[in-house]
């Protein structure tokens, strides 16, 4: 698999006599990795599969730019994704009921620090993410041979502690509800609908550094897709 990085951020920044400033990041790159699965099938109705991810680790290059000051220097950074582990099965209950499980694990621990160059000079974010644990359970009914329900439920464990934890990226547990019809045109053809709640948590933020303390939560911070 090979990925594009397009990577947009906007910083506020303190500007010595001007006041409040803002630093505009633009970076980008293509990535290369891999997928690996395999499906056992021990008996019809019973499958069991193994998906890896690789890590990808993106060299993202770009330029910045300031709101209120000259010059757009060059700024680079490495962004890594963790390489992934997945265990799912699929098992017949009757002639229309199926249950579907996961569980699965994700290296974040990679993600330890952001380290960002700025025209030779380097500043490091210390993250301390750790290692995900994902599990999931699922259902799904056939109302006929050709329409079939969904429904679903995952967690997935948070990469941080509050007193680590950063605005920026407020990455907290996250438990997902889904539901879904499936339905099949032709042989060779299906139609998915689906919707999708994220509950992301309230990521809370109790970091201090030498600067001071940060604290605070998010109390709206949800996906629906």
């Amino acid at each position: 698999s090979v990925e594009y990085t397009d990577y947009r951020e906007d910083i506020a920044a303190s500007i010595p006599a001007d006041g409040d400033g803002q630093i505009n990041v633009k970076m980008n790159a293509f990535t290369p990795g891999f997928n690996f699965g395999l499906l056992f099938t021990p008996q019809p109705g019973t499958r069991i599969g193994l998906a890896y991810r690789s890590e990808m680790s993106r060299n993202l290059r770009g330029s910045t730019t300031f709101y209120r000051l000259s010059g757009t220097p060059p700024v680079s950074t490495e962004l890594k994704t963790p390489q992934t582990l997945i265990l799912s099965a699929y098992q017949n209950l009757t002639k229309k009921v199926a249950v579907l499980a996961d569980l699965g694990w994700a290296d974040w621990s990679v993600f330890n620090n952001t380290i960002i160059n700025v025209s030779g000079v380097t500043a490091t974010i210390p993250r301390h993410w750790k290692d995900t644990w994902r599990i999931g359970l699922g259902f799904k009914y056939d109302v006929t041979s050709k329409l079939a329900l969904q429904l679903g439920a995952s967690y997935d464990s948070s990469v941080t502690k509050a007193n680590d934890r950063l605005p920026d990226l407020p990455m907290d547990r996250q438990y997902r509800f889904g539901t879904g019809v499936i339905y099949k045109i032709t042989k060779s053809a299906t139609l998915n609908l689906a919707y999708e709640y994220m509950d992301f948590g309230k990521a809370a933020i109790n970091n201090t550094t030498s600067n001071g303390t940060l604290a605070g939560n998010y109390p709206v911070n949800n996906i629906n897709a």
